[in-house]
């Protein structure tokens, strides 16, 4: 699939309810990774618009009410968010296979399972109590579970529409006001998310969407109001967040690939190990954590697979 078969708009942020223009990157593009072709600018975000995006998700910030009928209009948005991404699937699944560069009918298939993702979600809102009381020898004790505060989800370049859109949908559940930052390689696809969200009526403040590369999410990371961070990405950029955490006891949350053995028993199929394990290895053009880098025959020699 070339650029010329499906377009993608230029990123736009969306900060405190409104959708506005990025700053462009003088020189830079978007390519398609399979032609080369440019998609779009690359752009950022300025550090006025990201104060806006702190102060807003801040304001609206709130334990809030989660009695049930509460949560049940909490659910029901949900609902109507994958409902809308349902009307969305092919647009995701193009763009994701343009910035990507993940065959379409791989994307594809990624993009039809968001709405069941969502909607699991939408379901433990009404399924998991929020409030539970405790044995405490006759006294009232309840546990109350409440959202931590505005939340910074930084989201990676290979899975750019399930990862933001499985955090965000967790993140917003729980009641967290969430900035999404997704990365400067392959925004598209988030902020189609990011469309479904809104217009499906979220809350003030519940969702913002701002563009840019690291120095973006290191103004988010290192800012004390921020109190949920969530990283999926590299090693180098996982130990600055890390620190960035540390310094004000944030909660985070990384996930930063790996090197995944496969042993095979001396009892195992072969060819059926062999076609497993290739799959595991070029899924998503190999580029997934879950991918298989390390295997070992634990008795009969059949190969050597290593990846360094």
């Amino acid at each position: 699939m070339s650029s010329g078969e499906t377009t993608i708009p230029q990123p736009v942020n969306y900060i405190a309810d409104a959708w506005s223009d990025c700053e462009t990157i003088k020189g830079e593009w978007n390519v398609d990774p399979n032609t080369r072709e440019p998609v779009h600018r690359m752009v950022t975000t300025g550090s006025e618009d990201i104060e806006r995006a702190l102060q807003h998700a801040e304001r609206v910030y709130s334990v809030g009410r989660w009695d049930d009928d509460a949560r049940q209009e909490r659910a029901d948005v949900l609902e109507r968010v994958a409902a809308l991404i349902e009307t969305r699937v092919e647009d995701i699944a193009r763009t994701d296979a343009l910035t990507s560069g993940v065959p379409i009918g791989v994307t594809r298939k990624v993009a039809a399972f968001l709405p069941s993702r969502i909607r699991a979600t939408a379901a433990d809102l009404l399924n998991i109590p929020r409030v539970r009381a405790l044995a405490a020898g006759g006294r009232d004790v309840r546990l109350y579970k409440v959202p931590w505060g505005p939340a910074a989800i930084l989201t990676p370049w290979n899975g750019p529409s399930f990862i933001p859109a499985a955090k965000v949908v967790s993140a917003v559940a729980a009641g967290c006001p969430v900035i999404l930052k997704p990365s400067e390689h392959a925004p598209g696809s988030a902020q189609i998310v990011v469309e479904c969200f809104v217009e499906a009526g979220l809350p003030s403040g519940a969702l913002q969407l701002v563009h840019g590369r690291g120095d973006v999410g290191a103004a988010l990371t290192s800012d004390p109001r921020i109190k949920v961070l969530s990283f999926t990405g590299g090693p180098a950029a996982g130990r600055a967040i890390a620190r960035a955490a540390a310094e004000d006891f944030k909660v985070l949350q990384l996930e930063l690939g790996g090197n995944n053995p496969a042993l095979v028993l001396d009892d195992a199929d072969v060819e059926v190990a062999a076609d497993g394990i290739f799959e595991g290895m070029t899924k998503l053009n190999g580029q997934w954590c879950e991918g298989p880098g390390r295997c070992s025959p634990t008795a009969a020699w059949w190969g050597r697979c290593s990846k360094r």
